[in-house]
């Protein structure tokens, strides 16, 4: 089902995930990326990033399958090792939040360059891969508007693949 490289964008159910689908407006809480096929690499809150086995359900994911060739992958499982055990950034929520109640504009202040978010952690990954490159604006997104970007980003190079995993449409 994963192999390592794939994006794997999460429609959580709880009610911490309802909030940030709210506040994100979109249809996904998280994301992480697949390290093998039975192991994920993530930052989520509560905890640090971490590499963890996969555990969601294929009602609850889609997955983003980037084309990555083999050194790719192989550079992504050294990345994600060396981004273990970062804290989460819970400002840099707390800042998605105050820009959708102010309508605030432009780089996100209280991002903590020592802490990640989900989102966060993979566009670093894909970064220092060459997946994507460093003048492409990826500091900052959502996993929603990381999501978009992605797509976007395949359509163009036409090599990437997902599944939707008959993803529900309710909120």
């Amino acid at each position: 089902m994963i192999k390592a490289g794939d994006i794997i964008f999460v429609r959580g159910t709880s009610i911490i995930s309802k909030i940030i689908r709210f506040f994100d407006a979109g249809k996904f809480s998280h994301v992480c990326i697949a390290i093998s096929d039975t192991h994920i690499l993530e930052a989520q809150y509560f905890r640090r990033v971490a590499i963890k086995p996969f555990y969601y359900g294929r009602k609850e994911i889609e997955v983003i399958d980037l084309g990555l060739d083999e050194e790719q992958k192989r550079k992504t499982i050294q990345v994600g090792l060396s981004l273990t055990g970062i804290w989460y950034d819970y400002l840099q929520l707390f800042y998605y939040v105050l820009k959708k109640i102010f309508r605030l504009k432009g780089r996100n202040f209280l991002n903590n360059p020592n802490n990640l978010i989900c989102s966060e952690l993979i566009s670093q990954i894909l970064l220092a891969i060459g997946f994507i490159s460093p003048h492409e604006k990826v500091q900052d997104l959502t996993p929603n508007q990381l999501y978009n970007f992605l797509n976007n980003l395949c359509e163009t190079r036409g090599k990437c693949h997902t599944d939707n995993y008959n993803l529900k449409s309710n909120n």
